[in-house]
């Protein structure tokens, strides 16, 4: 369009000389009473008529060049903006579902409903399990494998002080983590398993994270410990809570049959 445009110019612009160039050229062969320097004046107006009367056509190129700009502009705002928004989206989606790890108000859809780990027929089947696992606990803390420092530190010139500060360190750590585990596992319920199961997780990253700078670690396999021991105590809960309804639902039919052998 734009180009077509400067050619319609261009060919308006051509026809006015055209007209002024005739124009003076019938001068010579004009036979009226108007002088030469008259006519010249003339025909020069006829020209600044001409381009006068197109300049609104150079105008509205001009205004569709600038019109072009702006829209360009802002689509390039608009652009900006749709990044900005899925960015900080994204950031806003991940706040939302780690508060959720510690707020039950809090609905995702995305954390869904506790799947079973295990398949045992009794609760005492759950319970054998949980003690091998908490036995399996206990031989990591007991090896020093649970939690583990890989640097032997010196404090003022001394390893032992610095041994000393690495076996607080680790002790506040095993202390802050089984806390964090027994809470989540004490807080359990049917409807918010696989949110305490996740705080279990985030607690653990999030100490390691704490500790980059002592070098201390939480074993991956500890955490594998933790987090069977809080199935196992989860769905043995469970099948002991439902053991119960099965056992209240079988006396309350008894006692409805009892009532009926009573009435015949």
């Amino acid at each position: 369009m734009g180009e077509e445009m400067e050619i319609n110019i261009v060919l308006i612009l051509l026809l006015a000389l055209f007209v002024m160039v005739l124009t003076i050229y019938s001068i010579k062969l004009s036979s009226k009473n108007k002088s030469y320097v008259n006519q010249l004046v003339e025909a020069s107006d006829k020209y600044k008529e001409l381009a006068q009367r197109f300049l609104p056509i150079i105008d509205i190129e001009k205004e569709v060049a600038g019109i072009t700009q702006e829209i360009n502009a802002l689509e390039k705002s608009i652009i900006e903006m749709q990044q900005a928004y899925k960015s900080k989206k994204e950031i806003f989606d991940a706040l939302v579902k780690q508060a959720a790890i510690y707020d039950e108000s809090i609905e995702l859809s995305e954390l869904g409903f506790y799947k079973p780990h295990y398949d045992f027929d009794t609760p005492e089947e759950y319970k054998i399990e949980m003690d091998k696992v908490r036995g399996y606990q206990k031989e990591m803390v007991e090896q020093k494998s649970a939690i583990t420092c890989s640097t032997a530190w010196s404090v003022e010139g001394s390893k032992t002080k610095g041994q000393t500060m690495t076996n607080r360190g680790i002790r506040l750590t095993a202390r802050a983590f089984n806390n964090e585990c027994d809470a989540a596992i004490s807080n359990t319920r049917w409807n918010n398993a696989e949110r305490m199961e996740e705080r279990i997780i985030k607690a653990y990253e999030a100490i390691n994270k704490l500790n980059e700078s002592n070098a201390i670690v939480i074993s991956p396999t500890y955490l594998d410990l933790k987090l069977r021991e809080f199935r196992l105590t989860h769905e043995y809960q469970d099948k002991r809570q439902n053991n119960k309804e099965e056992q209240a639902a079988i006396r309350q039919q008894m006692r409805e049959e009892e009532k009926l052998q009573e009435v015949k």
